[in-house]
């Protein structure tokens, strides 16, 4: 299966697994499930802080695969928002793990977007993150993006899905996370500091996100 990565904002090119990965179980992965407020059902939405410049919808126009997609929409200045999921990952420390999806984008500024990969431990420790290797950004159709992140010792959870950094559109299609052998796609330095202050978007549900994530030195 061929798989297209990206490194910083728009380098890409193509790998082929070298052998057939352990599929892991998320919920909803192909957005065709819609709670009554007409986002996808299983998939938290939040932003960074401040005042809401963020839209997510279900959007039944030109799905990747299936009937619908996932829509994020940064309309005013802010630092990121994101929608995601959160699974135990306590069974795959020492593994491997790819998340890949399809993207889409529409007018998306420099800052631009891309999957969200982040690695927690005890308390909240941000132990390891990926916010790089499936982004993008401009306009371009449904391509697939994907990053791989090493489980480290002390692992319990792994967040994953699709944050927006700047003014645009990106849709999101058929999540897929899995134990790959495929090599690391980039490797990131976790900050040092609480610098992580959580807000949730009015209306829609939120994950327990203390404000202020206390960051592993």
């Amino acid at each position: 299966m061929m798989l297209k990565r990206t490194f910083g904002a728009v380098l890409c090119c193509c790998v082929t697994a070298s052998v057939a990965a352990q599929t892991i179980q998320i919920s909803n992965p192909g957005f065709e499930t819609s709670d009554p407020k007409e986002w996808t059902s299983s998939w938290t939405t939040l932003q960074h802080a401040g005042e809401v410049a963020y839209r997510f919808k279900s959007d039944a126009t030109d799905p990747q695969s299936g009937k619908l997609s996932a829509q994020i929409e940064q309309y005013a200045p802010q630092a990121f928002g994101l929608f995601k999921q959160r699974i135990d990952i306590r069974s795959y420390v020492g593994k491997r793990i790819r998340v890949s999806a399809f993207l889409k984008s529409k007018d998306l500024k420099e800052g631009g977007g891309g999957l969200y990969v982040r690695i927690d431990g005890q308390s909240d420790a941000i132990l390891g993150n990926d916010f790089s290797s499936g982004a993008t950004k401009g306009t371009h159709g449904w391509k697939p993006f994907r990053a791989v992140v090493e489980i480290p010792s002390g692992a319990l959870w792994m967040e994953f899905g699709v944050m927006l950094q700047d003014i645009g559109v990106m849709w999101a299609d058929s999540f897929e996370v899995s134990v790959t052998t495929d090599p690391v796609t980039e490797v990131k330095v976790v900050p040092k500091g609480p610098t992580f202050d959580f807000q949730p978007v009015p209306g829609e549900s939120r994950e327990r996100q203390p404000r202020n994530r206390r960051v592993q030195p």
